[in-house]
């Protein structure tokens, strides 16, 4: 055989690693390299191509890793005296991850993670240094894993919530971060809750959701066709509570897509106008509305622009946040989110309130709310917002909610936390407050 054929037949034996390995060191590389949100890079046109199991295994992989990114560098340092950098560090923390998160054959798992390095390096050097890493780690790292800490949060986070709730609480919410988020889904009809939960198998929660075991296909699910439910965390479906019985009454909801709160008050007989300024996420809004059934007034412009005649009897503002209280579901969010913004972010959480208090009628109720664990965000937006307005904080008792007495905050709002409830699964952070117009 020629030196041309044996090259060519060599190249043809060689394996790659699987699609799912090389997509998840790509959002890797994308979150912790280039700052880019998992929600952006999943649209990228090159993952596209691939298949949804592939695409959904990979964002899973690499949300684990995300996830524990703290445990795995922790974990390395014991079996390396000198990290990795950029690309080949990244190869590496995903086989570390992998070989903790899923129940796989450790020699596969090694395999596959030199033929990743390989993949991603070109260096036999950085083969050999995997090999050998990713064997210890697999029949060694168990105990140093364990002993690990969870991953901290960034300091302009940390430290506000630390200075609100204390340091034990900050170390509940890191852990909470750790483990997670499960299915939840919100039903059409709350009357049918228990039926859907027994067909679903699913746990029906206090509040009235329904916690789905975890990596469930969703669109595979009973009912999901027939629009008797829809996905919504636990803690995004508590707000839209707090208005009571909205039936009849006019609602606009500023800032919609997707459209969960919307779906809530239009399930409830409300006649609700969902407005949103991108015209993307209201289409899916558009086919949320079209699978369940319901119906709503649907308007693409930037809420603030709003010169119509108002007069609505309550106004929800679900506004643009930090979202730090959705980390244990997005874990990219501390790397690509930083302090810069959140001056801006308030600022217009500001001005949305102010828009949302002229278009009330007397009497009418402005909810706010946002999923972030930030006073910044929360709190002290409505106590600026009391200051200066002729509207007055509508006390809610938690325990109405199926929520915990103590949940209640000194304005009479409600604050949820990621480590509220972890015999159930936790929660997304959550600030929501109900401010009636006199």
């Amino acid at each position: 055989m020629s030196g041309k054929r044996r090259a060519a037949a060599g190249a043809k034996a060689r394996k790659s690693p699987s699609i799912e390995r090389m997509l998840a060191a790509e959002l890797l590389d994308g979150v912790v390299i280039e700052g880019v949100p998992l929600s952006i890079l999943a649209e990228w046109p090159r993952l596209a191509k691939f298949e949804p199991q592939d695409r959904a295994a990979a964002m899973r992989l690499a949300k684990f890793a995300l996830r524990h990114l703290n445990r795995i560098d922790s974990v390395l340092s014991v079996f390396m005296s000198k990290p990795l950098k950029g690309r080949a560090k990244n190869s590496l923390r995903l086989s570390v991850a992998e070989i903790f998160c899923h129940d796989r054959a450790i020699y596969a798992v090694v395999d596959q993670g030199v033929m990743l390095m390989g993949e991603r390096s070109g260096s036999r050097k950085l083969n050999g240094l995997a090999n050998a890493v990713l064997r210890q780690v697999a029949t060694e790292g168990r105990m140093h894993w364990t002993s690990a800490a969870a991953n901290r949060l960034p300091k302009w986070m940390s430290a506000p919530i630390k200075n609100q709730f204390g340091g034990k609480v900050l170390k509940a919410i890191e852990a909470a971060h750790e483990n997670g988020a499960p299915l939840d889904v919100t039903p059409s009809d709350p009357g049918s809750a228990e039926e859907i939960a027994l067909r679903l198998c699913g746990e029906l929660l206090p509040t009235g959701s329904i916690r789905m075991p975890r990596n469930r296909m969703v669109s595979n699910l009973p009912g999901y066709e027939e629009g008797r439910w829809w996905v919504q965390d636990m803690a995004a479906a508590v707000p839209a509570r707090m208005l009571g019985d909205v039936s009849g009454k006019r609602i606009l909801d500023m800032c919609a897509a997707p459209g969960g709160k919307t779906m809530q008050l239009a399930s409830s007989g409300a006649n609700v106008t969902a407005c949103d300024i991108s015209a993307a996420r209201l289409e899916l809004l558009k086919a949320n509305l079209k699978r369940t059934g319901l119906s709503a007034d649907i308007v693409e412009m930037d809420a603030l622009k709003w010169s119509r005649c108002g007069n609505f009897d309550a106004v929800v503002v679900d506004a643009p946040c930090s979202s730090s209280g959705t980390i244990r579901r997005n874990p990219d969010i501390p790397f690509v989110r930083d302090e810069k913004s959140l001056g801006e972010l308030t600022s217009l959480q500001d001005r949305l309130l102010e828009k949302a208090f002229e278009l009330l009628k007397p009497g009418g109720v402005v909810l706010y709310c946002t999923c972030s664990l930030l006073a910044e965000e929360g709190e002290l937006r409505v106590e600026k917002f009391l200051s200066s307005r002729e509207i007055a904080v509508k006390r809610i008792d938690p325990v109405h909610l199926g929520l915990e007495k103590d949940w209640q905050t000194a304005d009479g709002g409600i604050r949820l936390r990621p480590d509220y409830w972890p015999e159930l699964g936790g929660m997304d952070g959550f600030y929501s407050a109900a401010l009636a117009k006199i």
